[in-house]
C-alpha cells in the first residue's frame, strides 16, 4: 500500500474568528449568568435594539 500525508496548513485568519467567536460566547454566558441568576442590573444587557 503506497502512503501519501498531506499536510494541510492552518488558515490563521479562521483561527482568529473562531477564538473571538469562543469569547464572544464566554463572555455571553457570563452576563447571562449575571442577569438572571444574579439579578445584576446590567443596562446595555437587556437593552432592545429592535
Amino acid at each position: 500500500m503506497l502512503e501519501t500525508t498531506q499536510i494541510k496548513q492552518r488558515l490563521p485568519f479562521i483561527d482568529l474568528i473562531r477564538g473571538i467567536t469562543i469569547i464572544e460566547m464566554i463572555s455571553y454566558h457570563f452576563l447571562w449568568d449575571l442577569v438572571y441568576l444574579y439579578n445584576a442590573d446590567i443596562p446595555w444587557y437587556n437593552a432592545h435594539v429592535w
